[in-house]
This record gives structure tokens, sequence and C-alpha cells, in this order.
């Protein structure tokens, strides 16, 4: 039995102290009796959900069978209503069984969206599926590029493409209305406030705090230091009961800014952010070990005799791309064109994952440029 579906039971007992409530204010015992015959048969119902969810013969649905017969009692009474105050006794002994009713396992659920960001779920994910008493479920979700008056012009699904040691739920199957995980993570910040990309609205933080007892956020980047203030007021920290961050200098950053940006509505930050690090740093910490390295980028990285060459990684972000757009394609060019010219060193490039979708939405003019870069820095690397 999950958490959520005891709390459920304990929801349906309430709904029998509120009929008995009811039933008191009736003084035609035929109404009474019809009324009688609802409760009996929603009690039933209630021991079929314990039993079906927690196993037969449990302490509570044994009382609520004996609660059951009291009202079969009270049916073929003169007056039923005789029977009201044994109902309202037997209640507190039958909540205080389903209380002690014993939660086996927390369930868990991942809704990541860009693949790329994966690695910033990925180590959490993999510490839950080894814990007996998690059910862990990796659930991607589609995503879509606006353009830059905010229409959807592409959509995306990356589930198909997730490594093989991912077990992938189907995210039109998995109800999470319905199952309520007890714990759902996340990483996308910004619900609809995104200019560039947005996920299906069914997985937009304010919609999925109202469903889990433990809404995560742990953010897809890391920035080391501390970050723009507007960073702790997206959605996804207003609506997240838990912020994981990197460290506790970014804690600090996070803190402060939500202070001044929100106050202490939805939670106070104290208790909100929560620094434990970031998954990316575990992703790159055991990527050399893990990862096996394509054909073609073992060819770009070392020589003709094996020997490596210099590898520089050039990690290029959404912000300095939108300060001075012009200014940033032309170091981009710069930059892959004094690497064309160095026989032992490589350039590694990583773009931002959705820096070719920011430059289509909010830089228009200056997508086809920027893709023309793209295209040589991969011509260079097949050079």
């Amino acid at each position: 039995m999950r958490k959520f579906q005891r709390e459920q039971i304990l929801e349906l007992l309430q709904t029998l102290r509120e009929a008995n409530l009811e039933l008191k204010k009736q003084t035609s015992p035929e109404v009474a009796k019809s009324l009688f015959g609802d409760v009996k048969e929603f009690t039933t119902s209630v021991v079929a959900f314990i039993d079906t969810n927690a196993g037969v013969r449990t302490q509570a649905a044994e009382l609520l069978l004996t609660y059951s017969k009291t009202i079969a009692s009270a049916l073929v009474a003169d007056n039923p209503n005789e029977f009201l105050s044994q109902l309202q006794r037997q209640l507190p002994p039958i909540e205080a069984a389903v209380r002690k009713l014993k939660v086996d396992k927390i369930e868990i659920a991942f809704f990541p969206y860009n693949l790329s960001m994966w690695d910033s779920l990925e180590s959490i994910y993999f510490a839950a599926k080894s814990d007996p008493n998690c059910d862990v479920y990796c659930v991607p979700i589609p995503w879509f590029e606006r353009d830059k008056n905010g229409r959807i012009i592409n959509a995306h699904f990356d589930g198909d493409q997730y490594p093989k040691n991912i077990e992938i739920s189907d995210w039109q199957k998995y109800d999470v209305e319905a199952r309520h995980p007890d714990v759902i993570f996340i990483h996308n910040p910004y619900d609809a406030g995104n200019y560039v990309t947005t996920v299906h609205p069914d997985f937009y933080s304010k919609r999925l705090r109202n469903l889990t007892d433990l809404l995560v956020y742990v953010p897809y980047f890391v920035t080391g230091e501390t970050i723009p203030e507007h960073f702790a007021s997206c959605n996804a920290c207003l609506y997240a009961h838990k912020v994981i961050v990197e460290n506790e200098k970014v804690l600090k950053t996070y803190i402060s800014a939500y202070k001044k940006e929100v106050g202490n509505h939805f939670g106070k930050p104290e208790e909100k952010f929560v620094s434990l690090g970031s998954p990316k740093y575990d992703a790159m910490a055991h990527t050399a070990e893990e990862y096996e390295l394509s054909q073609e980028w073992h060819n770009v990285l070392y020589n003709a005799d094996g020997s490596k060459k210099k590898v520089v990684f050039y990690n290029t972000s959404i912000s300095a791309a939108l300060t001075d757009s012009e200014t940033y394609l032309d170091k981009l060019r710069s930059v892959i064109e004094t690497f064309k010219h160095l026989d032992d060193s490589v350039l590694w490039w990583r773009p931002h994952p959705l820096l070719s979708a920011t430059f289509k939405s909010m830089r228009p003019k200056l997508s086809v440029e920027y893709e023309q870069i793209v295209s040589d820095y991969k011509q260079y690397c097949q050079q």
C-alpha cells in the first residue's frame, strides 16, 4: 500500500462521519433506511479498496465489516437511527487501524523533457532505483519550440532515445493524477514562461505540485558561483516543495533572491532550497569511465599514431548569445577558425542545448548565420 492510498481511505472515513451527521437530521425512517443502504454500499467499496491495496484480512477491513453489519441491523430495525451512536463509536478504532496499515514503497516519478538535460536527474534516478523501498518511473514528456510570437512551431519527444539502462514509461499511460506519486522530480524551470520552449501543459510545475506530496526541482544547469536573481523566481522555484542546488554559495544566492522577488510565498526559502550538489557533476565524474567514445569522435581527438591531442572544452550559454548576438557570433567564428590551424589541439564545442531554438525564436535574423557556424564546426571536426 502507498501512503497516498492510506490517506484516501482516511478521507473516505471522513465521508462516513459526515454521513452519520446527515442521518441524525432525518426524521423519516424510510429516508433514513435509504441512506443507510447507501452507506452500507459505500462501506463495502472501502473494504474492497483496502483488500486490493493492503491485502485481505487486515484489522481495518475487519472493523469495517463489523461496521457494515451494524448498518445491516439498522436496515431491518423499526427505527434505524437508534444505531447511530453505535456506528459513531466504531469509527475511531477503524481510523486508528487504517493509520497502522503498512506503507510498502515510495513511488517516485521523473519527468524529463529534453534528452540532453537528462544528466541533471540521472544520478538521482539511479540512486532511487537501487533503493528497494522505492518504485521508480522515468516518464519523458513532450516539449515544443516557439517562434518569436510565442506560437508552437516544432514538437519534440525524446523518450525513444534514452540509454538502454533507463527504464522508460509511456507519458500517455502514466496517469499522474490517479497515481499521485509520493515524489516528482522535474528539471524544467519555466512552465509557460519560456520564450523559446515549453513542455506539455499537463506537466507544468503549477499543476504537478497538487499531484504529489513532494515536488522537487533540480536545475538543468550549473553555475558554480552565483545565479541571476530571476532564476530564483521561475515557476519551478515557486511551486516546488524542494529545490536542489549545487553548493552553499549558490544556495545563499537563491535564498536571498527568492526573498527579494517572492518573499515567503509557497514556503520559506530557507526550507525550500537545499544544497545537495548537482547530478551534472556526478555525470561529469563518471563520464570518462562509463561513456563509450564513438569512432567519429575518436578520430577527432586522436592523432593517426594513437597519441591524444590537447582537448579544449568550449561551453557556450544562452545569456551571452542574447546580450550581444552579433559579437557573440563573431567570437564563435574566430575561436573555430583559430583551432582550424592547430594540429596538436582540438576544440570540443558544447553549445547550450536550446541555443539553436533560441536563435530561431528570439534572434530569427541571425538564426541562419548561427546554423552556418554550426555547420562549419562540424566540417572542421571531419577534417
